[in-house]
């Protein structure tokens, strides 16, 4: 029966764990794999104490990101539609197309909230008419919002 060593994992490693676990592994495994390939280490009070830190900085960091994502959907779904205007031609359709920055800044606009042009799922809008927007606030979690672009020469 071999000897376990603890260590910490330095990076995520599927059979291991993630990065700042503390595990115990065979003595051999450590110091013919992970060490050289530089996925643990032989952890001191001073490098506990240092992941642990950076591990509370990490989670502090997701629950503020958490809490500012509720207020952003808060107040997204208080506007519940953008209106665009667009030039049109003969035949109904736009010129040019509506684009995230344009959908952006009407929702900075109205709300004072900073959001990102990757955060917005815009379909291609050629054409006046209403289009169903989605938001992410999360990892995974979206909100539907209305963009209804108007003529501007009616």
């Amino acid at each position: 029966m071999g000897k376990n060593i603890t260590v910490i994992v330095k990076k995520t490693h599927p059979q291991i764990g993630n990065k700042g676990d503390i595990v115990k592994l065979s003595a051999g495994y450590i110091f013919n794999y992970l060490i050289p390939n530089n996925i643990v280490e032989i952890p001191t009070q001073g490098k506990i104490k240092h992941f642990q830190m950076f591990n509370m900085i990490a989670k502090t960091k997701k629950q503020n990101a958490i809490i500012q994502a509720k207020n952003t959907k808060k107040k997204i779904e208080n506007i519940y539609k953008i209106n665009i205007i667009k030039k049109i031609g003969n035949t109904q359709h736009i010129f040019g197309s509506v684009n995230e920055k344009e959908v952006l800044s009407k929702i900075i606009h109205q709300t004072n909230q900073k959001l990102e042009k990757k955060d917005i799922g815009i379909p291609e809008i050629k054409q006046i008419g209403i289009f169903n927007l989605t938001i992410k606030y999360l990892d995974n979690k979206t909100y539907n919002l209305i963009l209804q672009v108007v003529p501007s020469n009616i």
